[in-house]
Protein backbone atom coordinates (compact mmCIF):
# COMPACT_ATOMS: atom_id res chain seq x y z
CA UNK A 1 0.00 0.00 0.00
CA UNK A 2 1.54 3.31 -1.03
CA UNK A 3 2.39 5.94 1.58
CA UNK A 4 0.29 9.13 1.20
CA UNK A 5 2.11 12.33 0.29
CA UNK A 6 2.68 14.63 3.27
CA UNK A 7 0.71 17.42 1.56
CA UNK A 8 -2.27 15.05 1.35
CA UNK A 9 -2.01 14.30 5.06
CA UNK A 10 -1.73 17.98 5.98
CA UNK A 11 -4.81 18.84 3.92
CA UNK A 12 -6.83 16.53 6.13
CA UNK A 13 -5.83 17.83 9.56
CA UNK A 14 -9.36 19.17 10.02
CA UNK A 15 -10.44 15.53 10.23
CA UNK A 16 -8.24 14.75 13.25
CA UNK A 17 -11.20 14.35 15.58
CA UNK A 18 -12.72 11.74 13.29
CA UNK A 19 -9.41 9.86 13.07
CA UNK A 20 -9.09 9.83 16.85
CA UNK A 21 -12.68 8.59 17.18
CA UNK A 22 -11.95 5.74 14.77
CA UNK A 23 -8.86 4.72 16.75
CA UNK A 24 -10.98 4.83 19.90
CA UNK A 25 -13.49 2.44 18.32
CA UNK A 26 -10.62 0.09 17.44
CA UNK A 27 -9.51 -0.06 21.07
CA UNK A 28 -7.33 2.92 21.99
CA UNK A 29 -8.54 5.22 24.76
CA UNK A 30 -9.47 8.72 23.59
CA UNK A 31 -6.40 10.35 25.14
CA UNK A 32 -4.06 7.60 23.90
CA UNK A 33 -5.46 8.10 20.39
CA UNK A 34 -4.84 11.86 20.68
CA UNK A 35 -1.22 11.29 21.72
CA UNK A 36 -0.58 8.74 18.95
CA UNK A 37 -2.02 11.07 16.28
CA UNK A 38 0.05 13.96 17.70
CA UNK A 39 3.15 11.73 17.55
CA UNK A 40 2.43 10.93 13.90
CA UNK A 41 2.08 14.66 13.14
CA UNK A 42 5.29 15.72 14.87
CA UNK A 43 7.50 12.69 14.27
CA UNK A 44 10.27 12.19 16.83
CA UNK A 45 9.28 14.39 19.78
CA UNK A 46 9.58 14.96 23.50
CA UNK A 47 6.66 14.45 25.86
CA UNK A 48 6.48 18.21 26.50
CA UNK A 49 6.15 18.99 22.79
CA UNK A 50 3.55 16.27 22.32
CA UNK A 51 1.49 17.52 25.27
CA UNK A 52 1.15 20.91 23.55
CA UNK A 53 0.18 19.39 20.20
CA UNK A 54 -2.29 16.89 21.72
CA UNK A 55 -3.75 19.44 24.13
CA UNK A 56 -3.31 17.08 27.09
CA UNK A 57 -1.62 17.69 30.46
CA UNK A 58 2.08 16.77 30.43
CA UNK A 59 1.72 14.12 33.17
CA UNK A 60 -1.14 12.42 31.29
CA UNK A 61 0.89 12.60 28.08
CA UNK A 62 3.74 10.69 29.76
CA UNK A 63 1.27 8.01 30.88
CA UNK A 64 -0.20 7.63 27.40
CA UNK A 65 3.25 7.51 25.81
CA UNK A 66 4.16 4.74 28.24
CA UNK A 67 0.98 2.88 27.20
CA UNK A 68 1.82 3.31 23.50
CA UNK A 69 5.38 2.07 24.09
CA UNK A 70 4.17 -1.02 25.98
CA UNK A 71 1.72 -1.78 23.15
CA UNK A 72 4.55 -1.48 20.64
CA UNK A 73 3.04 1.60 18.98
CA UNK A 74 5.94 3.96 19.77
CA UNK A 75 9.71 3.77 20.28
CA UNK A 76 11.52 5.20 23.29
CA UNK A 77 14.78 7.01 22.48
CA UNK A 78 16.81 7.69 25.64
CA UNK A 79 18.59 11.01 25.93
CA UNK A 80 18.17 14.54 27.20
CA UNK A 81 15.31 14.94 26.68
CA UNK A 82 13.84 11.48 26.17
CA UNK A 83 12.23 11.31 22.74
CA UNK A 84 9.41 9.21 21.32
CA UNK A 85 8.94 8.01 17.74
CA UNK A 86 5.71 6.56 16.26
CA UNK A 87 5.38 3.12 14.74
CA UNK A 88 3.92 3.38 11.22
CA UNK A 89 0.09 3.27 11.03
CA UNK A 90 -0.27 0.01 9.10
CA UNK A 91 1.42 -2.02 11.87
CA UNK A 92 -0.65 -0.26 14.55
CA UNK A 93 -3.93 -0.93 12.73
CA UNK A 94 -2.98 -4.56 12.15
CA UNK A 95 -2.36 -5.00 15.88
CA UNK A 96 -5.63 -3.30 16.89
CA UNK A 97 -7.64 -5.31 14.36
CA UNK A 98 -6.10 -8.61 15.50
CA UNK A 99 -7.03 -7.76 19.09
CA UNK A 100 -10.62 -7.01 18.07
CA UNK A 101 -10.75 -10.21 16.05
CA UNK A 102 -9.74 -12.25 19.13
CA UNK A 103 -12.37 -10.43 21.23
CA UNK A 104 -15.02 -11.17 18.64
CA UNK A 105 -14.13 -14.84 18.35
CA UNK A 106 -14.44 -15.07 22.14
CA UNK A 107 -17.79 -13.24 21.95
CA UNK A 108 -19.13 -15.76 19.42
CA UNK A 109 -17.95 -18.69 21.56
CA UNK A 110 -19.73 -17.17 24.55
CA UNK A 111 -22.99 -16.71 22.64
CA UNK A 112 -22.93 -20.33 21.50
CA UNK A 113 -22.40 -21.42 25.13
CA UNK A 114 -25.01 -19.04 26.55
CA UNK A 115 -27.87 -19.55 24.08
CA UNK A 116 -29.03 -23.00 25.29
CA UNK A 117 -28.89 -21.78 28.89
CA UNK A 118 -31.11 -18.80 28.06
CA UNK A 119 -33.51 -21.04 26.15
CA UNK A 120 -33.58 -23.33 29.16
CA UNK A 121 -34.82 -20.64 31.55
CA UNK A 122 -37.23 -19.04 29.03
CA UNK A 123 -40.96 -19.65 29.52
CA UNK A 124 -41.68 -18.59 25.93
CA UNK A 125 -41.83 -21.40 23.33
CA UNK A 126 -39.10 -20.96 20.69
CA UNK A 127 -41.63 -20.88 17.83
CA UNK A 128 -43.50 -18.03 19.53
CA UNK A 129 -40.54 -15.64 19.70
CA UNK A 130 -40.67 -12.84 17.10
CA UNK A 131 -37.06 -11.83 16.47
CA UNK A 132 -37.61 -10.11 13.11
CA UNK A 133 -36.76 -6.73 14.62
CA UNK A 134 -34.17 -7.85 17.18
CA UNK A 135 -30.99 -5.82 17.53
CA UNK A 136 -29.15 -9.07 18.22
CA UNK A 137 -29.97 -12.52 16.88
CA UNK A 138 -28.06 -15.82 16.97
CA UNK A 139 -28.97 -18.33 14.26
CA UNK A 140 -27.86 -21.95 14.58
CA UNK A 141 -27.30 -24.11 11.51
CA UNK A 142 -25.88 -23.31 8.07
CA UNK A 143 -29.17 -23.50 6.17
CA UNK A 144 -30.93 -21.27 8.69
CA UNK A 145 -27.99 -18.85 8.61
CA UNK A 146 -28.13 -18.65 4.83
CA UNK A 147 -31.81 -17.82 5.06
CA UNK A 148 -31.04 -14.94 7.41
CA UNK A 149 -28.28 -13.64 5.11
CA UNK A 150 -30.61 -13.69 2.09
CA UNK A 151 -33.26 -11.66 3.94
CA UNK A 152 -30.70 -9.03 4.97
CA UNK A 153 -29.13 -8.80 1.51
CA UNK A 154 -32.57 -8.24 0.00
CA UNK A 155 -32.84 -5.04 2.06
CA UNK A 156 -29.50 -3.63 0.79
CA UNK A 157 -29.82 -0.22 -0.86
CA UNK A 158 -26.35 1.30 -1.07
CA UNK A 159 -23.42 -0.80 0.05
CA UNK A 160 -22.43 -4.38 0.94
CA UNK A 161 -18.98 -5.26 2.32
CA UNK A 162 -18.06 -8.92 2.66
CA UNK A 163 -15.08 -10.99 3.78
CA UNK A 164 -15.28 -14.71 3.10
CA UNK A 165 -13.03 -17.77 3.02
CA UNK A 166 -12.46 -19.68 -0.24
CA UNK A 167 -14.51 -22.62 1.08
CA UNK A 168 -17.25 -20.23 2.16
CA UNK A 169 -17.36 -18.79 -1.34
CA UNK A 170 -17.58 -22.27 -2.84
CA UNK A 171 -20.49 -23.11 -0.52
CA UNK A 172 -22.23 -19.85 -1.38
CA UNK A 173 -21.94 -20.74 -5.06
CA UNK A 174 -23.11 -24.32 -4.54
CA UNK A 175 -26.21 -23.34 -2.56
CA UNK A 176 -27.12 -20.26 -4.63
CA UNK A 177 -26.37 -17.69 -1.91
CA UNK A 178 -24.08 -15.90 -4.37
CA UNK A 179 -27.11 -15.26 -6.58
CA UNK A 180 -28.45 -12.84 -3.96
CA UNK A 181 -25.11 -11.04 -3.71
CA UNK A 182 -24.94 -10.72 -7.49
CA UNK A 183 -28.55 -9.48 -7.56
CA UNK A 184 -27.50 -6.67 -5.19
CA UNK A 185 -24.78 -5.62 -7.62
CA UNK A 186 -27.12 -5.73 -10.60
CA UNK A 187 -29.66 -3.43 -8.94
CA UNK A 188 -27.02 -0.77 -8.28
CA UNK A 189 -25.78 -1.68 -4.78
CA UNK A 190 -22.01 -1.37 -4.47
CA UNK A 191 -20.84 -4.85 -3.45
CA UNK A 192 -17.22 -5.48 -2.40
CA UNK A 193 -15.78 -8.89 -1.52
CA UNK A 194 -12.39 -9.82 -0.03
CA UNK A 195 -11.26 -13.44 -0.33
CA UNK A 196 -8.28 -15.59 -1.29
CA UNK A 197 -9.06 -15.76 -5.01
CA UNK A 198 -6.18 -18.16 -5.67
CA UNK A 199 -8.12 -20.96 -3.94
CA UNK A 200 -11.45 -20.37 -5.68
CA UNK A 201 -12.44 -21.82 -9.11
CA UNK A 202 -12.16 -19.24 -11.91
CA UNK A 203 -15.77 -19.76 -12.96
CA UNK A 204 -16.95 -18.46 -9.56
CA UNK A 205 -14.67 -15.42 -9.65
CA UNK A 206 -15.72 -14.66 -13.23
CA UNK A 207 -19.37 -14.81 -12.17
CA UNK A 208 -18.71 -12.43 -9.29
CA UNK A 209 -16.59 -9.84 -11.09
CA UNK A 210 -19.31 -9.23 -13.69
CA UNK A 211 -21.19 -7.02 -11.19
CA UNK A 212 -19.12 -7.09 -7.98
CA UNK A 213 -15.74 -5.65 -6.92
CA UNK A 214 -13.45 -8.46 -5.72
CA UNK A 215 -10.03 -8.14 -4.13
CA UNK A 216 -7.42 -10.79 -3.36
CA UNK A 217 -6.08 -11.25 0.17
CA UNK A 218 -4.28 -14.10 1.91
CA UNK A 219 -5.02 -12.64 5.37
CA UNK A 220 -7.03 -14.86 7.70
CA UNK A 221 -10.22 -12.84 8.15
CA UNK A 222 -13.27 -13.57 10.24
CA UNK A 223 -16.17 -13.95 7.74
CA UNK A 224 -18.60 -11.05 7.99
CA UNK A 225 -21.07 -8.98 5.96
CA UNK A 226 -21.95 -5.32 6.47
CA UNK A 227 -25.10 -3.98 4.81
CA UNK A 228 -25.61 -0.22 4.37
CA UNK A 229 -23.36 0.53 7.33
CA UNK A 230 -26.13 -0.52 9.72
CA UNK A 231 -26.40 -4.31 9.84
CA UNK A 232 -23.59 -6.73 10.64
CA UNK A 233 -23.62 -10.48 9.99
CA UNK A 234 -20.88 -12.64 11.51
CA UNK A 235 -20.31 -16.27 10.61
CA UNK A 236 -18.52 -18.97 12.57
CA UNK A 237 -18.08 -22.67 11.82
CA UNK A 238 -16.03 -25.27 13.62
CA UNK A 239 -15.08 -26.99 10.34
CA UNK A 240 -14.70 -24.69 7.36
CA UNK A 241 -14.01 -27.62 5.05
CA UNK A 242 -17.49 -29.07 5.73
CA UNK A 243 -19.46 -28.27 2.56
CA UNK A 244 -22.83 -29.68 3.64
CA UNK A 245 -25.88 -27.43 3.84
CA UNK A 246 -27.26 -29.16 6.93
CA UNK A 247 -24.21 -28.44 9.10
CA UNK A 248 -25.38 -27.77 12.66
CA UNK A 249 -22.02 -26.43 13.89
CA UNK A 250 -22.39 -23.15 11.99
CA UNK A 251 -23.49 -20.03 13.84
CA UNK A 252 -24.59 -16.74 12.26
CA UNK A 253 -24.77 -13.66 14.47
CA UNK A 254 -27.00 -10.82 13.25
CA UNK A 255 -26.37 -7.41 14.84
CA UNK A 256 -28.43 -4.38 13.87
CA UNK A 257 -26.22 -1.73 15.40
CA UNK A 258 -24.49 1.15 13.57
CA UNK A 259 -21.58 1.26 16.04
CA UNK A 260 -20.76 -2.42 15.53
CA UNK A 261 -21.18 -2.03 11.76
CA UNK A 262 -18.92 1.03 11.75
CA UNK A 263 -16.19 -0.82 13.64
CA UNK A 264 -16.19 -3.73 11.20
CA UNK A 265 -16.40 -1.34 8.26
CA UNK A 266 -13.12 0.20 9.45
CA UNK A 267 -11.60 -3.29 9.54
CA UNK A 268 -12.91 -4.00 6.04
CA UNK A 269 -11.59 -0.74 4.59
CA UNK A 270 -8.17 -1.39 6.12
CA UNK A 271 -7.86 -4.77 4.39
CA UNK A 272 -9.55 -3.48 1.21
CA UNK A 273 -6.87 -0.81 0.73
CA UNK A 274 -4.04 -3.34 0.97
CA UNK A 275 -5.76 -6.07 -1.10
CA UNK A 276 -5.26 -6.52 -4.85
CA UNK A 277 -8.10 -5.80 -7.28
CA UNK A 278 -9.19 -8.87 -9.25
CA UNK A 279 -10.10 -8.59 -12.92
CA UNK A 280 -11.18 -11.44 -15.16
CA UNK A 281 -10.84 -11.46 -18.93
CA UNK A 282 -14.22 -11.54 -20.65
Amino acid sequence: MSVPEKSHILSNLSDLGSIEDDLNKLGLSKETAKVYVALLRTGRSSANALAKVAGIHRVDTYKKLNDLTQMGFSKLILGRPTLYEPIEPHAVLESLINSKKKELEHFIEETVRLEPKLRGVSSIPVNKIDDSHSVYQLVAGRQQGYGTIVKVLQTAKNDVQRTISPNGLKRNYKYKLLDELIACGKRGVRVRVITNVEQVPKKIIKLLTASIEVRQSTDSLLPFIIVDGETLLLSSQFNDSDMSLDSHSTRTVLIRDKKFAKLFSLVFEHFWESAKLVKMNK
